[in-house]
């Protein structure tokens, strides 16, 4: 939360300040940073899952940082099959690209794609979820195919159970 209030003054400061000041683009390069690190927390948040006293947090994190910037907590759910023993560096881990083994055009692919994902965020909230409320059929693929912050493109996340979950 502190990284998230850090990027607000940071923002208000450059603002403020107009962008013909160099004390500006100071700001603007401090609130990018802090920006990244308030979305990066999502690591942390998504190993205390169960802790009720917990909870409280993830919610305030969820509306403040998680929903504007589209990466909700569910979309990085998958990270526990990453620690997981009988998934690690199988199918079932979603962060897992055995790099090494990858053709050079691959591992190009991989590290282009970087400064695009913050956009896949508006698309995937922006246009596949409404248009998989009117076309049911692509509802399931939206689930598997992007719903989580995934290095694996060709991981197939599970469908969430029907009720809460899928809401």
């Amino acid at each position: 939360i502190c990284s998230y209030l850090g990027m607000l003054a940071a923002s208000v400061s450059a603002a403020l300040l107009g962008l013909g000041s160099p004390l500006a683009w100071v700001a603007i390069v401090g609130a990018a940073l802090l920006a990244y690190r308030s979305a990066v927390f999502i690591h942390e948040i998504v190993h205390f899952p169960g802790r009720r006293s917990f909870r409280t947090f993830r919610m305030v994190w969820n509306g403040l940082v998680g929903v504007p910037f589209f990466i909700p907590l569910f979309m990085y759910e998958c990270h526990a099959e990453h620690h997981n023993w009988r998934h690690y560096g199988t199918r079932r881990d979603a962060e897992y690209v055995p790099l090494a083994r990858l053709p050079r055009t691959a591992i190009v692919g991989v590290l282009a794609a970087a400064p695009v994902l913050p956009f896949y965020g508006l698309l995937r909230f922006g246009v596949y979820a409404p248009m998989s409320w009117v076309v049911p059929a692509l509802r399931r693929r939206v689930w598997v195919k992007s719903s989580a912050l995934k290095l694996d493109i060709e991981h197939e996340g599970a469908v969430p159970a029907p009720g809460r979950q899928a809401r």
